[in-house]
């Protein structure tokens, strides 16, 4: 099936690229730089998800390790959907998974997809805890509990998998649907674009604001403090995640509009330059987590070298960190 039925590009299954400018050029940006960092991104994220678990449980690891898998996720599929067939057709090798197989195409552009939209989920899950923890410390230890947490992921991925069920039956699909494209475009535009962009950028900014201000109080009142050095931390992680996340949800939104309302830009230089600039921001996107808390979290960061030399990282002191209100703020801010 030819899913250009679909205009997002983003989640197109024509994973080799229609356009092929240059043989070269596609296999340097999709079959080697994009396979590395997906690579590099399944490794970070896996160990990520490893260090994280071995943690003290708190239900900011629990929506960290979810967020950590789903852009494992989207190395991992995405690196199958468009790095691999490049590379292998490169080599003059058959892919058995390229975008003519229904099923097997069909399926691995659908969960890279899906992994991509859960990914967006539970940034905005993030930072909408991040604010509530920011803003009313005690209020969010109550509401965060291991089991509403638990209760909220679970509901998060059972709301992804229903947006996106759509968009399978289109990749199933074997004759043009017209009715279900526009469906599956609406609920791509509202859900990907429309819904968390705004919400993202501006929770984020109010807990910018509120740690920058409270920091500048709490070192009028107290002089400078380990609080107030965990808070700039905290805002440093902040600053790093979203730094990467909102450039590549606009240039996504941006690849979307062009694709659906200008299809003469299809097969230009402008076309794909734009989509291969958004794949390799996705997938650094998804590849960076692991980075951003190793270069802003101590805890982690020593975690993580006493995994890598002992293969135990031992106990955080996460709970003790949510019974005093400026850790809470500035641990469940991203400190970990």
């Amino acid at each position: 099936m030819d899913n250009e039925l679909v205009p997002n590009m983003n989640i197109s299954a024509n994973s080799t690229n229609p356009l092929k400018p240059n043989v070269l050029t596609e296999f340097i940006i999709y079959g080697v730089f994009l396979n590395i960092i997906s690579i590099l991104g399944i490794a970070g994220n896996g160990l990520g998800v490893l260090v994280l678990s071995r943690f003290t449980k708190s239900p900011f690891n629990l929506l960290l390790i979810s967020l950590s898998l789903s852009d494992l996720g989207v190395c991992l599929f995405h690196s199958l959907f468009v790095g691999v067939p490049v590379f292998l057709s490169y080599l003059n090798i058959s892919c058995s998974w390229d975008s003519e197989n229904v099923w097997s195409g069909g399926i691995i552009a659908w969960l890279f997809n899906l992994a991509y939209f859960a990914s967006i989920m539970f940034t905005l899950v993030i930072s909408m805890e991040r604010f509530l923890a920011v803003s009313w410390p005690f209020h969010a230890a109550q509401w965060f509990t291991m089991t509403t947490t638990k209760i909220l992921i679970c509901s998060v991925a059972l709301f992804t998998v229903c947006v996106k069920l759509p968009m399978l039956v289109l990749y199933m699909a074997t004759e043009e649907n017209p009715a279900l494209v526009t469906a599956v475009n609406i609920l791509d535009v509202t859900f990907e674009f429309a819904i968390p962009l705004p919400l993202v950028v501006v929770v984020n900014c109010i807990v910018i604001y509120k740690i920058f201000f409270s920091q500048i109080r709490r070192q009028a009142n107290l002089g400078s403090s380990g609080s107030g050095e965990r808070a700039s931390k905290a805002t440093k992680i902040l600053l790093g995640i979203v730094s990467i996340y909102i450039p590549n949800i606009i240039l996504g939104g941006l690849v979307f509009h062009f694709t659906l309302n200008y299809p003469e830009l299809d097969n230009t230089p402008t076309s794909y330059s734009l989509l291969a600039t958004f794949r390799l921001l996705l997938t650094i996107n998804s590849a960076s987590n692991f980075v951003i808390y190793c270069v802003f979290g101590r805890d982690f960061r020593q975690a993580v070298g006493n995994c890598c030399r002992k293969g135990n990282t031992g106990e955080t002191t996460t709970t003790a960190a949510q019974s005093n209100p400026t850790k809470v703020a500035s641990s469940q801010d991203g400190g970990v």
